[in-house]
Formats: structure tokens, C-alpha cells, sequence
């Protein structure tokens, strides 16, 4: 019993150190990705003036990639833990509004049958061999 904590206690460096190169790793890709994309085709008028034309990504700086990296990397995250949450969220929702209606003709069913069962119950043990009594 007691190997079974100190076994957990161990496996949480791992379990960092393994999330901490996945997310290296993915920050590395996304950084390569976005030297890839090269001009965006974007344009940004504010109040009829155009403040930005045409954005190019691979012109960044080194920090100004890292940071865009990181802020693409904390959507992707998002969206892994959010997508999962909603769909259950949903389809429990789903399955308690369907099943909302039949508890309700469940406890309706056993309220009218609950005086037969009653009766059931007094005629068995009126009709029931008493028990013999043992020295």
C-alpha cells in the first residue's frame, strides 16, 4: 500500500518534463509554420485610414514570433480542453432531458402500483406459515 503514493510522487517529474518538451516541440513547429506563411493577404482600415496592408509574418522578430508561437499555442490548448467540455456538456444535457420524462412516468407508475403492492405484501403475510418456534 505504501509503494503506491511514492509511485505517483515519481511519475510527476515525468509527466512535466513530457509536457514540457511537447510543448517546445509544438512551439518549434508553430515557429516554422509561421516563417512558412509568409504575406498575408490581410488589410486593417480603422475609420477610413489603412493602418496595416498586406502582413507579413516572416518579417517578425524573433520575440514577436515566440510570442505569437506562444499565444497559438495556448488556443490550441484551449480549444483540446474546451471542444471535449462542451460535447459532454451537451450530450448530457441531452440525455437528462430524455431521461427527465421517464423518471417522472417511472415514479407516476410506482405511486398508482404502490397501494397493490401493499396489499400484496399483507396478503403474503397473511397467508405465510407462521414460523415454528425452535428450543
Amino acid at each position: 500500500m505504501s509503494d503506491a503514493p511514492t509511485s505517483r510522487r515519481r511519475r510527476w517529474p515525468l509527466v512535466l518534463v513530457t509536457l514540457a518538451v511537447l510543448a517546445a516541440g509544438t512551439l518549434v513547429l508553430l515557429g516554422q509554420a509561421i516563417d512558412s506563411v509568409g504575406v498575408l493577404p490581410l488589410s486593417l482600415r480603422v475609420d477610413g485610414e489603412e493602418v496595416l496592408h498586406d502582413l507579413d509574418l516572416s518579417a517578425l522578430e524573433p520575440a514577436q514570433r515566440l510570442a505569437l508561437a506562444s499565444g497559438l499555442l495556448l488556443v490550441a490548448l484551449t480549444l483540446a480542453v474546451a471542444v471535449p467540455l462542451a460535447v459532454l456538456i451537451t450530450v448530457g444535457a441531452a440525455l437528462l432531458l430524455a431521461l427527465l420524462p421517464l423518471a417522472a412516468v417511472a415514479a407516476a407508475i410506482a405511486l398508482v402500483l404502490s397501494p397493490l403492492a401493499l396489499i400484496a405484501w399483507l396478503l403474503w403475510r397473511a397467508l405465510r406459515p407462521s414460523p415454528t418456534m425452535r428450543p
